[in-house]
């Protein structure tokens, strides 16, 4: 075996006395026997699963308008991701995608079907509680796994969340809208005594709780690695979710939006350098609120609407909203313990358990309305998608964004009826498909370093 002289450097390309072969691309090609793995799981260029992911764009936008109804309880936004679902199932080049709660998709699947159909036998309404059963389904089980499949890298996850901060910014603006043109400009929607605005969806607590979501999201924009246009519309975001925050007076968003906020500092969702830039947004945001507040009769500042729900203000009692919030659920707990298996029902009628209020905390509404079967298949997908999400590290700084929205929607839903809104689910999806997004990346990267390593 000959050897080259001391001292002489191969040229490029050139192995062993081989001649140098001339790239065909930008890098080289994988060693055989070892595929090439991308970023995003979802490789396919099939035209129904583009159509299905541009559909669900459009429906995360479309979700949060909730006055925007094709009928009964089915929202336009319903519709759009329905639809997009539809095709994602059609779709001959969808990837084969584990459900991003693993195995226990199919035991919740089971709880909620079982325990659901108990709930439904002795409800008064028991068309309506099947189809509340449906929706359930699908926002506690379908709606995860499709988030999954079709936002299944960085890219797409990122545009998921920015479409779900875009809809829930312009829900805020309907409260804008109704100051500037009037209560009725927005079908259904009405400005109350106390001068809060229910915007497009028609009742100031759903206001308040994507409002919050808004603030989060938009907030989230000021972390690094985004494009200037992004970062403006998510500061556009932000001002619109403060604003209609303030002006549907709800506490409850209030406190979940401070809450998600700091949840995005600790998981360093944002630069803490940047906490200053964020105050000035909110700083001019509430600025602006107070303005269109002190026009408004009958309005209370937050800080005075925070009072007044403590029933610290010394005005009428029966404005001490928090007092009424434990009525209901204390009033919820007893009758789960009169009735632990079936439940009351799913319909709208049996979730009343205070004159025209709900249950205002969700695990006490499930247990409630759908007895304990149907509870822990409901609750165990919230705690499944929780524990997952504490699990995945090391985390990306979306994937941060996305928890601290998830936290924001879990401490609404505290303190309000939320057992199959969308402002909860979403989120919540989102959460789990975040995870599974991070998943997939990792073990893209780790099939890279082993190629990398054999080569």
């Amino acid at each position: 075996m000959t050897e080259e002289p001391a001292g002489a450097v191969p040229r490029a390309g050139r192995v062993a006395g081989r001649p140098a072969r001339r790239r065909t691309g930008g890098s080289a090609r994988p060693p055989r026997g070892v595929a090439a793995v991308h970023e995003g799981r979802g490789g396919s260029r099939d035209p129904v699963l583009a159509l299905a992911r541009a559909l669900l764009y459009g429906g995360l936008v479309l979700v949060s308008l909730m006055v925007l109804r094709v009928g009964g309880g089915i929202t336009a936004g319903d519709v759009v991701l329905l639809t997009s679902l539809a095709l994602c199932l059609a779709a001959v080049g969808r990837p084969r995608t584990r459900h991003p709660y693993g195995a226990w998709a199919l035991p919740a699947a089971v709880l909620l079907v079982v325990g659901g159909c108990l709930a439904t036998a002795g409800s008064p309404a028991p068309t309506e509680s099947l189809v509340s059963l449906v929706r359930v389904l699908y926002v506690a089980l379908a709606l995860p796994w499709q988030l999954a499949v079709l936002l299944d890298d960085e890219r797409r996850l990122r545009r998921g969340l920015l479409a779900f901060g875009v809809g829930a910014a312009l829900c805020s603006l309907g409260a804008l809208v109704q100051f500037v043109v009037g209560p009725g400009a927005i079908p259904g929607g009405v400005v109350t005594t106390a001068g809060r605005y229910t915007g497009f969806t028609g009742h100031v607590s759903d206001t308040g709780a994507i409002a919050s979501l808004a603030v989060v999201i938009g907030l989230s924009g000021l972390t690094r690695g985004l494009g200037r246009l992004q970062r403006l519309v998510l500061v556009g975001v932000a001002l619109s979710g403060i604003v209609g925050l303030v002006l549907s007076g709800s506490v409850s968003g209030m406190l979940a939006a401070v809450l998600g906020s700091a949840a995005l500092l600790l998981l360093r969702g944002i630069p803490v350098g940047r906490v200053a830039v964020a105050a000035v947004v909110a700083g001019a945001a509430l600025w602006f609120a107070g303005g269109v507040l002190g026009e408004t009769q009958g309005a209370l500042r937050p800080a005075e609407r925070v009072q007044q729900v403590l029933g610290l203000s010394g005005g009428d009692a029966s404005l001490n909203t928090s007092a009424s919030r434990w009525d209901t659920i204390v009033l919820g707990w007893r009758g789960f313990l009169e009735d632990p298996i079936s439940g009351a029902g799913l319909d709208a009628r049996s979730s009343l358990v205070v004159d025209t209020l709900g249950v205002h905390s969700l695990p006490v509404a499930a247990l409630y309305q759908g007895g304990v079967v149907f509870a822990a298949g409901l609750l165990g997908c919230l705690v499944v998608a929780a524990v997952r999400a504490v699990r995945s590290v090391p985390r990306t700084a979306l994937q941060a964004r996305v928890y601290a929205v998830g936290v924001t929607a879990l401490a609404f839903s505290a303190t309000a009826p939320s057992l199959y809104n969308r402002y909860l689910w979403v989120p919540a999806a989102l959460v789990a498909a975040a995870v599974a997004s991070g998943a997939g990346v990792g073990a893209a990267r780790a099939a890279r370093g082993a190629a990398a390593q054999r080569a």
